[in-house]
Parts: C-alpha cells; sequence; structure tokens
C-alpha cells in the first residue's frame, strides 16, 4: 500500500530493479484503477487518505439495460472515438491540489465505506460503545470521557477485552479525527453498570476531572431522544 501511495504522487523519475540487471532511473507518470466487487474492503484506505477516488459502477440490470455478450468488442471499436472524446475536451475542474482535483469532488459514499471498513477493530469498538452509551442516556446530547474511562469501559462490556492507552489514543485521534480537550470538570456517564442488570431509571452520573474527548450524537449520526 505504501509503495502504491507513493507511486500515485509521483511525478519524475522512479528506480527500476529487475532481477539479474542493474538499477536504473525511469520516468513515470501513472494512475492505478483497481476493480473489486468487495464494497469497502478491497483496499485497506485510511480515514482522510486523499489518494483515493473510488465509484461504484450501476450494473446494467441497474441502469436498465440487457447483458450484451459483444460488449467488449464494441467497448475497443469505441476508443478512437474516446481519445478524440478526451483530447478535445477541457477540463471542468482547475488544478487544485497533488492529485489534482480538490478532494471534495470526490469525497463519496463509497470511499467513505472504505475508510470505515479499514478502521481497526479498537475504533470500532469505541464506535460501538459510544452508540450504545447515547441509546442508554438519552437525555445527553454530549458524552464526554478519558482515555482512562473508555479503557475501563471497552473492558467491562466485553467491547475490547484487551486495549491501552496508546491503542485508544492512536484510534480517537488517527482515525475518528478527535482532538483531546483540555483538563476539565466533566461528567462520567457509566455504561458498564447495565452490564450487570442495572437500569437508567435513576442513574445519576459522576463528576470527574481529567482531559477528556468529546462525542456528540451528530458525530455518530443518532438523533436526540430528549
Amino acid at each position: 500500500m505504501q509503495l502504491i501511495k507513493r507511486l500515485s504522487t509521483e511525478t519524475s523519475k522512479i528506480t527500476s530493479n529487475e532481477k539479474n540487471k542493474a538499477q536504473k532511473q525511469i520516468e513515470f507518470i501513472g494512475k492505478f484503477v483497481f476493480m473489486s466487487n468487495e464494497e469497502g474492503r478491497a483496499l485497506p484506505i485510511e480515514r482522510g487518505d486523499t489518494r483515493f477516488a473510488v465509484f461504484k459502477v450501476p450494473t446494467f440490470k441497474e441502469k436498465g439495460l440487457v447483458d450484451d455478450p459483444n460488449i467488449e468488442n464494441k467497448i475497443r471499436l469505441e476508443i478512437p472515438a474516446f481519445l478524440h472524446y478526451l483530447e478535445n475536451t477541457k477540463p471542468i475542474y482547475p488544478e487544485m491540489g497533488r492529485m489534482y482535483f480538490d478532494t471534495k469532488v470526490y469525497y463519496t459514499d463509497q470511499l467513505f465505506a472504505y475508510y470505515e471498513g479499514s478502521q481497526s477493530y479498537i475504533a470500532k469498538a469505541i464506535q460501538e460503545f459510544i452508540k450504545d452509551a447515547f441509546e442508554m442516556f438519552p437525555d445527553q446530547r454530549a458524552l464526554h470521557y478519558s482515555v482512562s474511562d473508555i479503557i475501563s469501559q471497552l473492558s467491562v462490556g466485553e467491547y475490547a477485552k484487551k486495549s491501552d492507552r496508546q491503542q485508544i489514543r492512536r484510534a480517537l485521534e488517527n482515525e475518528l479525527s478527535m482532538v483531546e480537550q483540555n483538563k476539565q470538570r466533566y461528567e462520567f456517564y457509566n455504561l458498564a453498570q447495565f452490564h450487570t442488570g442495572n437500569n437508567n431509571e435513576n442513574y445519576n452520573s459522576e463528576g470527574r476531572n481529567n482531559r477528556v474527548f468529546e462525542f456528540t450524537r451528530e458525530q455518530f449520526k443518532i438523533d436526540w431522544k430528549s
């Protein structure tokens, strides 16, 4: 993956290292096209990586077309016309970055599916825990947890039996793009208590003082029931 990412942004020479031959520098200008039926799982694309554009191509059936057994030959015949189109069509979008386009142009649902599919099990466990917490505390529009809080909650709730501070922090900051806030007083809502059969009808939160991450319903697309 690191090689693919480097080559996709390369604009000069690269090293050719053929077997039984001396290394040499060659010109390289290239882009890569990957095709897969495994939506969201074919490549490990990290959240925020702008070197990938992912599009879902509709099937003939979805487009209301009949399968054509001669489609490959017909496509070959269209190549000259397609090249003519490319050579004589003015670009719609101005150059905005190292991949030419503004990254917002190719932010698609499919790309975000790969972001989600490439998350570590710790990042997924944190999201599952937070969603459950909002369900159990419907009056809260935002919840605050420190790294230590999350470690204990994931362990007791069996979201992730083994996790350490480095894993939690990496998942929060790198994968979920969250920023730790300054040390402050906050209300700690303990979801782990409900795994013992307690309910939240008369639950009182616990005041704590620590550096925390703020989780909101908007972040997780959860309706506010209050």
